[in-house]
């Protein structure tokens, strides 16, 4: 009796009764006396053993918890793995909510059908990967039919197609690309398979499946060449095709830029044109001529032509009106020069190659001169202004030039802001070339318009280029370009008064606290955050000034609170910042 009141003592006693009774098959019995001698999971073991799985989970859960059940029973179902009994392992491990293990447990063992049975009631989201992967691992085991299958799960029927090709099985390959892919994705494979076996074996191939002239389009597309012209060759009815899979060769070609081979293959394919246009669009025009002059004369022009119009992309006029001279086209080199307002070229082009041209271009100039643009309107135009001003600088009228460029080069006349900013510029560097007198003028005027077109840069350099450093620094600031503002500064030391100033006004202006302290303001970085309520930052930037300014701000910050009856507030940023006794401290 008094062993059975004390469970220590009993325990021992209570084990070996429960043993006899488990030896007896007295299993109730043995149950009571496992679970007195504080042993459930001699319980449920026994239980497991002699498979009465209710019995073993209802001791389970009435004595153990989550963690050791599960223990427990992975422990066990490892022990039924080891001994090939994988049914009643997976049991162990699905009651403790194992799911991984029970699958792992198949795959290690090759029990894939068990396994995808597992991996579609828990892991649903992981069958697709799952099949692939016993796919991959049961083609490299050379089980096709087998990865077939999981593939086909997978809804990967192109990865059974190549498994197929890969291992020269073409009738299987075959037949999964036209069940699955239908007639195109067995012609394709059909292709790769005449590819594989080569030559009229190959060309045989596809005949029997009615698939040459698609295999000889399907070879050109591939890039596949020789093969195009392997098949073309091999079969007389489509000799026809020969041209074509030539061009479609100097296509790629030209693509791959090996144009020598290119133009060999233009060539064979009678298309001469193909490859001048080809050495065009390189800009190689030595060999753009000599294709043209042995192959196709007529384009001897286009290629000279083609050449000017790179010229004068590239404003080499002089190399242009060359090339349009020498294609017998002398009015296009004057419609260049009149286009770009160069009257004096247009006039002598016309003398030399067309003289009847000449007075019409004099007309022309004289209305251009005139403000009427040529047209007779009596409108004037941004490029009559150019010209006029050119004119005048030519003329080494520099004054009256810079008047025409600041007076008349303006919004009202043309939206162009490229040409007015070259306009402008071209009236700086006049008045600093030829007038210095008027530089201040010429530089203030233009920097003003530069800075209403947002083209601060170039307002401050020019500012720069008559030594207004003061005025370059005020233009960098208005576009927050304070880098190159320092850097003047830096090189003018009389000034770098001037770049703090503002760049401080600045920080205030945006509310940047944090940069102005960075700057040394911290003055001034207290007032922005005391109004931004930034009161930690305050607080932690005051503490770095003293105890004098940790006092003032948290007066500050606890009058405050307490103006919005936050006196708990009030009362705890005095706790945390200390309330030196001075009155007004009392007072609040």
């Amino acid at each position: 009796v008094n062993i059975a009141q004390d469970p220590k003592t009993a325990a021992p006693f209570f084990k070996r009764i429960a043993r006899h009774y488990e030896n007896a098959r007295s299993y109730e019995d043995a149950e009571k006396y496992y679970i007195r001698a504080g042993m459930p999971g001699s319980a449920v073991e026994m239980y497991t053993r002699v498979d009465k799985w209710e019995q073993a989970h209802k001791v389970a859960v009435g004595y153990m918890t989550d963690q050791e059940a599960a223990v427990l029973y992975t422990k066990r179902a490892r022990e039924l793995e080891a001994q090939g009994k994988y049914r009643e392992a997976e049991k162990m491990y699905l009651t403790v909510k194992e799911h991984d293990l029970a699958i792992n447990m198949y795959k290690k063992n090759r029990k894939y059908d068990q396994m995808i049975r597992l991996v579609s009631t828990f892991r649903k989201d992981l069958l697709v990967e799952t099949h692939l992967h016993l796919a991959q691992q049961l083609e490299a085991d050379g089980s096709f039919k087998e990865a077939e299958k999981h593939f086909l799960e997978a809804k990967d029927w192109k990865s059974v197609v190549q498994m197929y090709r890969a291992a020269e099985l073409w009738d299987d390959a075959i037949r999964i690309a036209r069940n699955m892919g239908g007639a195109n994705a067995s012609k394709q494979v059909a292709y790769a398979w005449a590819v594989a076996l080569g030559g009229e074996q190959g060309a045989a191939l596809l005949g029997k499946f009615g698939l040459v002239e698609q295999a000889i389009d399907y070879a050109m597309e591939s890039g596949a060449f020789p093969h195009a012209f392997e098949l073309t060759r091999c079969s007389p009815a489509l000799k026809h095709k020969l041209p074509e899979v030539h061009l479609k060769f100097a296509m790629y070609l030209e693509d791959e830029g090996r144009f020598k081979e290119a133009e060999e293959e233009f060539l064979a394919a009678d298309k001469p044109k193909e490859a001048i246009d080809m050495y065009v669009h390189q800009q190689d025009w030595v060999t753009a001529m000599r294709v043209a002059e042995a192959y196709d004369p007529s384009a001897v022009s286009e290629v000279q032509m083609a050449q000017a119009r790179v010229y004068i992309e590239r404003k080499e006029h002089n190399k242009a009106e060359a090339m349009f001279v020498k294609a017998k086209r002398p009015e296009l080199a004057i419609k260049m020069y009149k286009d770009g307002r160069m009257w004096e070229d247009a006039i002598r082009v016309a003398e030399d190659y067309l003289p009847s041209k000449v007075q019409e271009i004099h007309l022309e100039l004289a209305a251009s001169m005139a403000g009427t643009g040529g047209g007779g309107g009596g409108a004037t135009t941004a490029e009559s202004v150019v010209a006029r001003y050119k004119l005048l600088e030519r003329q080494g009228a520099h004054s009256q030039a810079i008047d025409v460029c600041l007076l008349e080069m303006n919004h009202e006349l043309t939206a162009d802001t490229q040409l007015l900013q070259k306009a402008w510029g071209d009236a700086v560097n006049m008045a600093m070339d030829h007038c210095r007198q008027r530089s201040q003028e010429v530089v203030s005027t233009v920097a003003v318009r530069l800075v209403g077109m947002g083209k601060h840069q170039a307002a401050a350099e020019a500012y720069m280029g008559i030594d207004a450093f003061k005025e370059a620094i005020e233009v960098y600031a208005m576009a927050d370009m304070w880098d190159k503002a320092k850097a003047i500064g830096g090189q003018q030391p009389q000034l770098s008064g001037l770049v703090e100033q503002l760049y401080t006004n600045h920080l205030q202006a945006t509310g940047q606290a944090g940069a102005l302290a960075d700057t040394g303001n911290t003055g001034a970085a207290l007032e922005m955050y005391a109004r931004q309520g930034e009161w930690d930052k305050v607080h932690e930037l005051a503490s770095q000034q003293g105890p004098d300014m940790v006092s003032k701000y948290a007066f500050i910050h606890a009058k405050q609170e307490v103006q919005r009856g936050r006196f708990k507030a009030a009362s705890a940023v005095f706790s945390k910042c200390g309330a030196p006794a001075v009155a007004a401290n009392f007072d609040l």
